[in-house]
């Protein structure tokens, strides 16, 4: 009995870690500040959040661009990698590309709008603390 809890326990342990590093920003939320790649911009601050499998961006959520899932890929030296593509029928489409290292994240998202216009932009952050 003892030996059959000890392989039920150790295989919970090991399905807990694949899941976590399947989805290496699940969980988490990230204070980060948009940039246009244009001569004249202003920042714009934002939070990402990575909650149930899809990506939240609260400035954009406001405009009606709902969550939508996520890839992440852990990569070898513990950065992760991910991309995500949030869509509102009459905005358009944002598609955001990033890495994070450690406690911090920088990447880019491109916004094509409805009309075909693309604006793109680059942004840096950190790892929201709770």
């Amino acid at each position: 009995m003892k030996t059959l809890l000890l392989v039920l326990a150790g295989a919970l342990a090991f399905a807990w870690a694949q899941g976590r590093a399947s989805r290496p920003l699940e969980g988490t939320a990230w204070e980060v500040k948009t940039r246009a790649e244009s001569l004249f911009s202003f920042s714009r601050r934002d939070t990402l959040i990575f909650k149930d499998g899809c990506l939240t961006s609260a400035r954009w959520a406001d405009r009606g661009f709902a969550p939508s899932g996520y890839d992440a890929t852990r990569e070898e030296d513990r950065s992760a990698t991910w991309g995500a593509a949030l869509h509102q029928d009459g905005r358009g489409t944002l598609r955001w590309q990033g890495t994070a290292r450690g406690d911090r994240m920088e990447g880019t998202m491109q916004w094509t709008a409805s009309d075909g216009r693309v604006r793109r932009y680059r942004f840096k952050g950190t790892r929201k603390d709770g």
